[in-house]
């Protein structure tokens, strides 16, 4: 279904309670999961998909993240934290009070 057509579903519904009973009706979405790997021609193959022949699917394509790559992201994640004056006002001359 289109997104305008189902727009135009939500807005025929006349209570919330159906519009929440059309939304359980709705069949639910099996998910398959699997990893491999793109090939030198930017083709990407699926094998033993666990669906029917002919059967509509979504395919939604995510990278996977390297263990290294937070480390680059993130460079001070994991270091310690040393506080030089902790109890210290922050600011006290910026204060027009205390002029």
């Amino acid at each position: 279904m289109e997104l305008a057509e189902e727009i135009e579903q939500d807005r025929g519904a006349g209570s919330l309670e159906e519009k929440l009973d059309m939304k359980k009706s709705a069949p639910a979405m099996e998910a398959y999961r699997t990893e491999t790997v793109i090939q030198p021609n930017r083709v990407l193959t699926v094998r033993d998909v666990p669906f029917r022949t002919g059967e509509k699917v979504e395919v939604i394509i995510l990278g996977i993240r390297r263990q290294g790559d937070g480390q680059k992201q993130y460079p001070l994640r994991g270091k310690p934290i040393r506080y030089a004056a902790p109890f210290d006002s922050v600011a006290e001359r910026d204060w027009e009070a205390n002029r």
